[in-house]
């Protein structure tokens, strides 16, 4: 049996002189492959969720708030190592494309539960539906679905809950129509 272990990144102690976080604080279980739970506020890096990932084959739940630091293609990069990941919140970081949803869904097939909040760009018109399309082709076994910032409009909305037919919640908060 696998003990269940979490870390998070605002528990940690960041160094202030090197904007690095306190590696002894990153403990036994990332190195021993048992860590399941992470979470991240405003720091973190591509190399650095990398080693994570690498480290943790089994993580089961990943959030992402406002981690600057952190590429789409970084990310991209990780997600690949995540097939275990059940849940994934990802909030006010850089826009991800379409293309990343995608591989989301398929690198991810336990995903349960998506949350994802942009930056509302009012101004931003392109890519109407391109995330909610790629949910619904790529993430079926989604139960739990929050998506805020984005530009929706009722072809994106009916193809997340075709593609979607388990979901038991969806919250569109503040979204474009």
């Amino acid at each position: 049996m696998m003990a269940t272990s979490s870390i998070s990144a605002t528990e940690m102690e960041i160094e202030r002189t090197t904007d690095q976080p306190n590696w002894l604080e990153l403990s036994k279980d990332v190195t021993c492959g048992q860590l399941e739970d992470i979470a991240f506020e405003f720091y973190v890096t591509d190399n650095l969720l990398a080693y994570i990932a690498d480290c943790s084959g089994h993580l089961r739940c990943m959030r992402l708030v406002q981690c600057a630091r952190l590429s789409e293609k970084g990310f991209r990069d990780v997600i690949k190592k995540l097939s275990f990941l059940e849940e994934l919140e990802i909030l006010f970081n850089h826009q991800l494309s379409e293309e990343t949803f995608e591989l989301i869904g398929q690198c991810c097939p336990l995903l349960k539960s998506l949350e994802y909040a942009r930056l509302v760009n009012r101004y931003q018109i392109l890519g109407i539906n391109d995330e909610a399309f790629a949910i619904a082709k790529t993430m079926p076994r989604l139960l739990h679905l929050k998506i805020s910032g984005n530009v929706l409009n009722n072809d994106g909305i009916l193809a997340i809950l075709d593609g979607c037919p388990l979901l038991e919640s969806l919250d569109l908060t503040r979204y474009g129509c």
